[in-house]
């Protein structure tokens, strides 16, 4: 008994290590993504616009393409990735994230290493805007594509896929110290010290990127609450639908339905994925929080500074943004033990009563006092709670990538093609919310001085800062409360895949020929 005991005791620990390690190794690619996107969001606009002078027209142009790139290139690469797919799903991914994240940190020295002289031409400066945007971009979705299908690839465990995720905050917390050296090294009048730590970073990156691809792995650990639902043989094994409007695990039972074809067309392939109701609700509630998110976060700096005016010293708001950048991570750590206790949908419809509590406790305060920390605290808040919901938003993706697997019957997920088209439908949000926000900001709010006369645009800019995010609350709750796969509905999908993925591993290894 006490060896039985000792040699079960020994098992757990060797899944947890090996749990623990994959987490890891999956986390690293966040880590690099943060070091570099850190750097970029918070010093691109200011360099282009102060540094080399970009006429607005050129930004707008800029932007404008961006927003098109932007949107076309995640199905773009997911469509490759899986339609060209000649390996297992996570190789396939982890060729994608080694080769991309080398173009990437080559595209993040491209944005920031050329200098231009004062008297460069207003042309010159925007096609290098436009280019850097571009190819910077592109590499990212490149990597951030098969990253984020990865994970539905190397797991179906909710738990386990929780742990990647907690890693993945904790890495990129520690990623954002590219942004606090950034700020000690960024001088508008001497770039050769910030240029010489981008290199550095853009290094940093690359590991990060290499440790990933070599070192992440299938997890085998499985979700212990997942047994068999019926026999995993091949003739039955794909047979099988979701009940979404099932009110107990018991009543999600499978049931008979069409084989699965061995080709399909492009055409039937979209129209499978754009049947799918809960598809519908989150590509429109993502999209909602990707222009919020952004709303929020890029002109962050510009705003804190504008509310505070002299009444907030450097030091208080340095650090305020340092705090917004390190604390979704940070929290995201916290919410794990409520992800476990009470699953990905309800931690959501918390995040989202908070962004409205928030939102409507501000707007008050504004009409109702003239304190000039209301709105920066508010916006760094704000911030930190809105980030929160967009790192869970992975795991959403990979549940839906679980749910196309069985509905349509899948002998290899298209885990890279879902990604691909939810980003396709939110990116816009990306490029529309820096527009919207120039557009809304005073002149002089951009200028190094800040006119600390103009009451009047303090508080409309305060009520529209404060109003955009509490309408943006409202709606993804509205449509949060319609999506089905949660509780008994999802337990099912998870259940259905163990089966559907111990059967086509079981044909894997004998031989037979797979297609999607």
């Amino acid at each position: 008994m006490r060896q039985w005991v000792e040699a079960r005791a020994g098992l757990t620990s060797a899944k947890k290590r090996e749990s623990a390690r994959v987490a890891f190794a999956y986390a690293t690619t966040a880590f690099a993504n943060v070091v570099l996107q850190q750097l970029f969001t918070t010093f691109y606009i200011e360099l282009f616009l102060r540094v080399n002078s970009l006429t607005p027209v050129w930004f707008y142009v800029g932007e404008a393409v961006f927003l098109v790139w932007n949107s076309v290139n995640d199905p773009l690469f997911g469509w490759a990735v899986d339609k060209f797919a000649t390996v297992l799903s996570y190789d396939r991914h982890r060729t994608s994230i080694k080769f991309g994240g080398i173009l990437w940190a080559l595209a993040f020295l491209f944005m920031f290493l050329p200098r231009f002289p004062a008297d460069s031409s207003p042309t010159l400066v925007g096609i290098h805007f436009t280019l850097s945007l571009c190819l910077y971009d592109g590499a990212l979705s490149w990597v951030m594509v098969s990253h984020s299908a990865l994970l539905a690839d190397i797991t179906f465990s909710e738990k386990q896929r929780g742990r990647c995720n907690t890693y993945c905050a904790v890495l990129s917390a520690c990623g954002c110290f590219s942004v606090f050296f950034g700020s000690y090294f960024w001088d508008r009048t001497n770039l050769y010290n910030f240029e010489r730590y981008c290199v550095v970073v853009a290094f940093i990156a690359t590991c990060g990127f290499m440790y990933t691809a070599t070192y992440v792995t299938k997890s085998k650990v499985e979700p212990a609450a997942v047994q068999p639902a019926s026999d995993p043989s091949p003739t039955n094994a794909h047979e099988w639908h979701i009940d979404e409007t099932a009110d107990s695990e018991a009543d999600a039972t499978p049931a008979l339905a069409s084989p699965p074809e061995k080709q399909i067309g492009m055409d039937t392939f979209v129209q499978q994925l754009f049947s799918h109701h809960n598809l519908h609700l989150w590509m429109a509630v993502s999209t909602i929080q990707v222009f919020n998110c952004h709303f929020n976060s890029n002109f962050f700096s510009l705003f804190t500074k504008f509310f505070f005016g002299n009444n907030g010293s450097p030091l208080l708001q340095s650090t305020m943004v340092y705090l917004s950048t390190v604390g979704p991570h940070l929290l995201v750590v916290a919410c794990t033990p409520l992800l476990y206790r009470y699953g990905l949908h309800s931690l959501l419809n918390m995040l989202f009563v908070v962004k409205v509590v928030l939102s409507s406790c501000a707007l008050m305060l504004n009409f109702v006092t003239d304190a000039a920390f209301v709105v920066p605290l508010y916006l760094m808040l704000g911030k930190v709670f809105n980030e929160v919901v967009c790192r869970h938003g992975n795991l959403a993706v990979s549940d839906l990538t679980d749910e196309d697997y069985v509905r349509n019957a899948r002998h290899l997920s298209v885990s890279a093609m879902m990604v691909g088209i939810v980003n396709f439908v939110t990116k816009p949000g990306q490029s529309a919310a820096p527009m919207l926000t120039w557009a809304l900001l005073p002149a002089h709010v951009t200028d190094d001085v800040i006119d600390e006369a103009d009451a009047a645009d303090r508080q409309t800019l305060a009520a529209c800062v404060v109003a955009t995010p509490l309408v943006c609350g409202l709606l993804q709750l509205l449509l949060w409360r319609r999506f089905t796969l949660r509780g008994p509905v999802l337990a099912a999908v998870k259940r259905r895949r163990a089966d559907l993925d111990e059967c086509d591993a079981a044909r894997t290894r004998g031989g037979a020929d797979i297609t999607v």
